[in-house]
């Protein structure tokens, strides 16, 4: 006997009858749901309550050769080397020159130069030879740790022409392909016939290093740092009252002594603060502040480095939170973007002092780093020697700050920017990100796993320098217009750029290209097309 409540309830939902003799229709609609729209079976979604497995990107062993790059420049690395070049080895051991070198008959030059500088050192210290010899090895420890592409890191599933090259300068050869690759180990430096070509070095060995490590260094105090010290060591008073560097002494008879010496003499050799902060506007859009750094007026400035770099930072974090989750399946279409947006603008500043300038910023701060790691600068400026500094030289230059009043913020979170910076830099650089494969989408999703703890190491070190959280969802408002109106195209120049461009007031075009204000009355008047003085 049924019951009057189970009656009514079956009345209520329908005859069941007639979708199968009573049976639920709650299966077959997750049948045709499991079919799809075209009758097909659409393939089953995993649930992993661990780890998901993923396989390896394309450019894992691009990424691992920069990350050994990056351990292999660390100042732990070349302090060592530096150590046991300009000390005497034990009898019936190698050179430190020959030691570090990878194929010494390739940089006869410097492996020569840096044997005679020793062999006379050997019998005078005098004059800039130790701080020439310095020069000279850290210019051949940076050729043969980070100028170096191994055989095996560019295999045939990362690159099928020949000479191998990497993925990004693979693209560039195929658009230069009308112009002849000179061969390795010859000298193409002429113009003539068969002379003019690209230079084999540049293309298949290029340096692993961005000026962006640079850059937050000397954000770090460490220039400035030495500047300090130089002009003390010249006898020179900065500023008024009281001078924090009063009771500097270096006494002649230790090394380091002559070795700044060496470096104020070779003064004219090195870069200006001036033209490292262009060339940090030209390459990311970043600029230095300060009384030795004039009001810059750049031709080409890199406004949409930052917004593309924390774009693709915050993209990242967002997608690390979804690929936590066992139920989701993270989307990694917004991090193929961001990275794609961020390869352009960086491809776009790989012009003019690239191939140069970076390489020339790199040997003079390590050189300066080295100064500051030794026990003459240590006993002078009495550091914090409880500190677990990771570097020595770090507790130098936050001594000096102290000293002087300019910032609390430890030097640590600046080198930590700039270590993670130019890894994370250097694998969006070199990797091909505008091919739009149908696998980039999962390329981008493996180069955000192996890269989480850099990203994670960068994003909170720029949070205690500046204060600013990058990884903060957004919150953005826009109109309905912008929505469903006309595509509101942007300009080629943001105003970032335009302001950039702009002159100083009282500045015109005249007075950049021409002679001096002063000379300008020994000129003859301009005059316009009809002959009248303007």
């Amino acid at each position: 006997m049924v019951d009057e409540k189970d009656k009514e309830a079956g009345s209520g939902k329908g005859d069941r009858s007639k979708h199968g003799g009573g049976k639920s229709d709650v299966p077959d609609q997750l049948a045709d749901m499991k079919r799809g729209s075209h009758g097909h079976d659409r393939p089953p979604v995993p649930i992993y309550f661990v780890p998901k497995p993923f396989a390896d990107a394309p450019d894992e062993e691009l990424w691992d050769f920069i990350a050994d790059t990056s351990e292999r420049l660390s100042f732990k690395n070349y302090s060592l080397f530096m150590d046991a070049l300009l000390s005497d080895p034990p009898s019936g051991s190698n050179d430190a020159l020959s030691a570090v070198a990878n194929d010494p008959p390739e940089v006869p030059y410097r492996l020569d130069k840096g044997r005679k500088l020793q062999a006379e050192l050997r019998r005078h210290l005098f004059g800039p030879d130790a701080y020439n010899l310095l020069q000279v090895a850290t210019e051949f420890f940076l050729i043969s740790q980070a100028c170096r592409v191994p055989p095996d890191l560019v295999t045939p599933r990362l690159s099928t022409v020949s000479p191998s090259l990497l993925p990004y300068l693979e693209l560039i050869r195929d658009r230069l392909a009308e112009v002849p690759l000179f061969e390795k180990g010859r000298l193409g430096l002429g113009s003539g016939a068969g002379a003019y070509s690209i230079s084999h070095q540049r293309i298949a060995e290029p340096c692993f290093l961005e000026l962006i490590w640079s850059y937050w260094h000397e954000q770090g105090m460490l220039v400035q740092t030495i500047n300090a010290i130089a002009i003390r060591y010249q006898n020179m008073r900065q500023g008024r009252g009281r001078d924090p560097l009063a009771a500097f002494e270096l006494d002649p008879l230790r090394p380091l002594n002559n070795f700044v010496w060496g470096y104020l003499q070779t003064e004219h050799r090195r870069l200006s603060v001036v033209r490292r902060c262009y060339e940090y506007d030209h390459h990311y859009g970043l600029r230095l502040y300060g009384k030795a750094v004039p009001e810059l007026m750049p031709a080409d400035s890199r406004a949409k480095f930052l917004p593309a770099f924390h774009e693709l930072l915050y993209q990242t974090h967002v997608f690390h939170k979804d690929d936590d989750i066992a139920t989701v399946q993270a989307d990694a279409f917004p991090v193929t973007n961001a990275l794609r947006e961020l390869h352009f603008v960086l491809t776009e500043g790989m012009q003019n002092q690239y191939g140069d300038l970076p390489s020339q910023a790199r040997v003079e701060m390590l050189i300066q780093q080295w100064f500051l790691a030794r026990p003459e600068m240590r006993e002078f400026l009495r550091g914090r020697v409880m500190v677990p500094y990771p570097e020595r030289w770090m507790d130098s230059v936050d001594t000096m700050k102290s000293l002087q009043g300019w910032t609390d913020v430890p030097t640590l979170y600046f080198n930590e920017l700039a270590v993670t910076g130019e890894q994370l830099l250097l694998s969006v650089r070199f990797a091909d990100w505008s091919t739009q494969t149908a696998d980039i989408t999962d390329k981008a999703a493996g180069w955000a796993r192996r890269h989480r703890s850099l990203m994670q190491r960068y994003v909170y070190a720029y949070r205690m320098i500046t204060g600013v959280d990058l990884t903060v969802d957004r919150v953005e408002v826009q109109p309905p217009q912008a929505r469903y109106g006309q595509p509101p195209i942007r300009t080629r120049i943001s105003a970032l750029q335009a302001q950039s461009r702009a002159l100083p007031p009282g500045v015109d075009d005249d007075s950049l290209l021409g002679p001096p204000l002063a000379n300008r009355g020994l000129l003859p008047a301009r005059t316009n097309g009809r002959g009248y003085k303007r």
